[in-house]
């Protein structure tokens, strides 16, 4: 749960992957961490923030984290 005390919910799932929105109530930019854990079986997983690449950080069998200042919109993609 990010600073703002506003938890974060998966909007989509479907077969080519997972897409996460930050809520809309997030009234002002926040610094914090989001920790995705990524299946053993998704040795080809890959992590977007907002359509850009974030090279290194999705890790099969372990967990992605992504630390930033995030704000209001900002969308996570997870390719599995």
């Amino acid at each position: 749960m990010p600073a703002t005390g506003q938890p974060l919910k998966v909007a989509t799932f479907n077969v080519n992957g997972i897409r996460s929105r930050l809520p809309h109530l997030l009234a002002c930019s926040a610094r914090f961490a989001v920790q995705i854990r990524v299946p053993d079986w998704a040795a080809q997983a890959s992590l977007s923030v907002n359509g850009e690449p974030q090279a290194g950080v999705a890790v099969a069998g372990g967990y992605a984290r992504l630390e930033r200042e995030w704000q209001a919109g900002d969308e996570i993609t997870l390719q599995l």
